[in-house]
């Protein structure tokens, strides 16, 4: 009975001293690093509702795929405001993906969609080592909607890039133990539905007869996507 009471008191304690060391590390101001890496959607022209209407095309004459692999890193400083809150400036850049259709005749198109973000972070501290966060910034997106393989001469020119701001925002729910966080995370750029041929494309010729060449828009597209991380403290 003695022994059990004894390897209980020792299970305690110990349980105690992580807690209190995950709590003053994660507590403390300083440089943090990490890296995600997760699946995102970009609601982009490859999606077949975009070219469905053009030259007579039929949905079952396109596949398409518009999400995928996509991975990130970033870089914060953080400072603790209250015992259980956190505010922290991070910048980071996300690889989203590749989002791509491909018609019966052998067309393929593929749209690359990077960005980097600068972000200020707010994070609440449930209790030791848990915790929730929101991130608000600004992402620079940049677009390349590329034919990644040609059949047939086609009315787009070979190479679209795109640059451009839009708001971003994320919600993260995590862990800290001895200044690592283990976190999951859902990540969202306000863009916009490219899915439409009018927004996503400009046309340079006979619009109604699809006769010109399409170009895309400078225009960010919605990308969201669900993560997993791990972040490091780097005093």
């Amino acid at each position: 009975m003695m022994r059990k009471k004894l390897i209980g008191t020792v299970i305690a304690l110990m349980i105690a001293s992580i807690s209190s060391v995950s709590a003053v590390n994660y507590c403390e101001c300083g440089i943090y690093a990490g890296v995600q890496a997760g699946w995102a959607k970009i609601e982009s022209p490859t999606d077949n509702d975009c070219h469905k209407n053009l030259h007579g095309i039929r949905r079952r004459d396109i596949s398409d795929s518009q999400g995928g692999f996509s991975w990130g890193a970033n870089v914060g400083y953080n400072y603790p405001v209250y015992p259980e809150m956190l505010v922290s400036f991070e910048a980071g850049y996300h690889d989203n993906g590749c989002s791509s259709i491909t018609f019966k005749n052998g067309n393929e198109y593929r749209m690359d969609t990077t960005d980097w973000e600068l972000l200020a972070t707010a994070t609440y501290i449930w209790c030791p080592g848990l915790w929730f966060n929101v991130k608000w910034g600004a992402a620079r997106v940049r677009n390349e909607y590329r034919i990644f393989h040609m059949a047939e001469n086609c009315d787009l020119d070979p190479t679209s890039i795109t640059k451009k701001w839009a708001p971003t925002t994320a919600l993260g729910l995590g862990y800290n133990f001895c200044g690592f966080d283990i976190y999951i995370m859902y990540r969202y750029i306000f863009g916009s539905d490219l899915t439409r041929m009018s927004r996503a494309f400009s046309v340079r010729g006979e619009a109604e007869e699809f006769s010109g060449t399409f170009k895309l828009r400078d225009r960010a597209p919605r990308v969201h996507g669900i993560y997993a991380g791990i972040q490091a403290s780097l005093y």
